[in-house]
């Protein structure tokens, strides 16, 4: 290129200078053509002494291999050393460490042999203290039981009877004749033990609710504060107990579905309220939950006769004689023997249209098997009667020979002179067959014993009114709606007294309760048209005839012998018409027959 360069300066200034360079170039020297670089030079220096640069660097690069394999060598060692240095500290360290633990495990082991003594002996004396606990909780619990159930014998049991007052029941001579013939109050002993008793019971109950035992016993509490509070005769505090008790017991059930006894106090629970409630739908619907209760509780425990017989009794009060027959008949089942399910059995079968011979067949059984038990004795005496008898009107009967009934009443108070159950039977057994003055002495009789006995009461009242004595009565017959406001032949009979002695207003409220009660009565509903007559109520009254009515198609010739005697409203008469026109329809014969007869009617009618 130099050769060859256009310049003519920069080109070879002869061919001596070429050949000189291509010279230089064959003895791998520098030529001019290059620049003369250090790099150039040091290139074309190490082409022309090839062999013996190729003998230094061989001797060189030896060195240097020696002196990289020393220095790894070194290094190498170097690092051996230091990790043998390190080994020989962790052994060192490990060793002492070995020695600390096991120094340590050996401390470790003496403590943990001490403390599991230790241990041991803190187990046993925590054991005998729960085991103590737990025998003094027992105690406790049982304590308090006894404490309960002996207030229940003072203030539950004893209400109202002579062992309150300090005289022995089997001595009825020491009894003070009452001063009068309506029902003396409490006295003031009782009545100041009654509110002792309740003070305790809702303070209990107020306070005790967190221990499983406790709440049980607060629910069972509330049920005796029910108790107590009716027996004050404050029906409101009452329900408001017995609420309670029902709140409580149904959480009980919830919590252990599988227990019969709670579900049997439940039952109770409900029964208590029913009673108390003056409502009949609202009592009605508690007693169907009582009976479930017990329903429930017969699932659990299928053998407990007990159980069939209360539930017998719930089926009473709701009017279900043949369900409350067939309990009763169950309960015998599981107990042939059993007195109580011979009694109900005796009472189911003589109630409600039953069989009075089988009633009677098995009081006769219970007499049998306990010829010294005055309840006994009892049911044979009403089963001889309801067997043989005639019932000649609500209340009264024919009988054509009452020995039979009145010898086993007269053993009966024989049996037990002191209590007013056989007086009172027998009163009413008088009341049935018309003896007034022998069924007044008995019912005396049994209210100077307990003053507080309801059916007593009642029965009083009604052989108060038969005398004329509407005053006494109607405060007997009050007493006993205290306690039993469902009673719907007490509350007719207290229409009766309010009818004949020409209170209308009064006769017309009660025939309303009775309505509340049960509004099926067409009966009812008539006579408080006529009620409602005598006071000017012909709307009333027409509302009245119309509804009776519509509950039985032939009230008009049921009743037309009565109603065309009232002093008959316009409006009434087209309605007692109607009646009439109805009663041919329905029975044409016997309809005519009372058409027929114009003593009862105007011509205008």
């Amino acid at each position: 290129m130099k050769a060859l360069e256009k310049d003519r300066s920069r080109r070879y200034e002869t061919a001596n200078a070429l050949a000189d360079d291509i010279e230089r170039y064959l003895n791998d020297e520098p030529v001019v053509a290059c620049p003369p670089s250090a790099a150039y030079r040091f290139r074309k220096f190490v082409r022309r002494n090839k062999a013996p640069l190729a003998v230094v660097l061989m001797v060189v690069l030896g060195l240097i291999a020696v002196a990289v394999g020393a220095g790894l060598a070194a290094a190498r060692f170097l690092d051996l050393a230091r990790r043998n240095a390190d080994l020989a500290a962790e052994k060192q360290t490990a060793l002492t460490s070995a020695i600390a633990a096991q120094k340590a495990a050996t401390k470790a082991r003496d403590q943990e042999a001490a403390q599991r003594k230790e241990a041991q002996r803190q187990t046993q004396i925590a054991e005998g203290a729960l085991a103590d606990v737990e025998q003094q909780q027992q105690r406790a619990e049982g304590n308090l039981d006894l404490a309960l159930a002996a207030l229940d014998a003072v203030y539950l049991e004893a209400i109202g009877r002579d062992k309150l007052l300090g005289q022995p029941v089997s001595q009825p001579a020491k009894l003070k004749p009452p001063e009068s013939e309506e029902p003396p109050p409490l006295s003031a002993l009782e009545r100041e033990l009654l509110k002792r008793g309740l003070r305790f019971y809702d303070q209990f109950a107020q306070k005790n609710t967190a221990a499983p035992h406790a709440f049980v016993q607060t629910a069972q509490a509330y049920y005796r504060v029910g108790l107590l509070q009716w027996a004050l005769e404050d029906g409101a505090a009452a329900a408001e107990a017995y609420r309670g008790a029902v709140e409580r017991f149904e959480r009980l059930t919830k919590e252990e579905p599988q227990s019969a006894e709670y579900f049997r106090q439940l039952a109770e629970a409900y029964s208590g309220l029913a009673m108390v409630v003056p409502q009949w739908d609202a009592a009605k619907a508690l007693f169907e939950k009582s009976r479930s209760a017990y329903s429930r509780a017969i699932e659990l425990k299928p053998d407990d006769g007990l159980l069939y017989l209360r539930r017998a009794g719930i089926s009473g009060y709701l009017g279900d004689v043949g369900k409350a027959a067939e309990d009763s008949e169950k309960a015998l089942q599981l107990d042939p023997n059993r007195i109580d399910a011979l009694l109900e059995c005796s009472h189911f079968h003589r109630i409600g249209g039953g069989d009075p011979k089988r009633g009677r067949e098995y009081a006769e059984r219970a007499v049998s098997l306990a010829p010294d038990n005055p309840k006994c004795h009892l049911a044979l005496a009403e089963s001889l009667a309801f067997e043989k008898c005639r019932w000649i009107g609500p209340g009264k009967m024919r009988l054509s020979d009452p020995a039979p009934a009145l010898e086993h009443y007269a053993r009966a108070i024989e049996l037990a002179p002191a209590s007013p159950v056989g007086y009172r039977a027998r009163g009413k057994f008088y009341r049935w067959i018309e003896d007034n003055d022998r069924a007044l002495a008995d019912l005396n009789r049994a209210l100077e014993l307990q003053p507080r006995d309801r059916w007593a009461l009642k029965n009083r009242g009604i052989i108060l009114a038969r005398l004329g004595q509407f005053d006494k009565a109607l405060a007997d017959l009050a007493a006993h709606n205290r306690f039993y406001p469902h009673d719907l032949a007490a509350h007719r009979q207290i229409v009766e007294i309010h009818m004949a002695t020409g209170n209308w207003q009064s006769a017309v409220e009660s025939m309303t309760r009775i309505l509340e009660l049960d509004p099926s009565p067409w009966q009812v509903l008539i006579r408080r048209a006529w009620a409602h007559i005598n006071l000017g109520q012909h709307e009333q009254a027409l509302a009245d005839l119309k509804k009776a009515l519509e509950l039985n198609s032939r009230v008009g010739m049921l009743s037309m012998s009565e109603t065309v005697r009232w002093p008959l409203h316009r409006t009434v008469r087209k309605c007692v018409l109607e009646f009439a026109r109805d009663a041919v329809d329905n029975s044409p014969d016997r309809a005519q027959e009372r058409l027929q007869d114009r003593r009862q009617f105007s011509a205008a009618d």
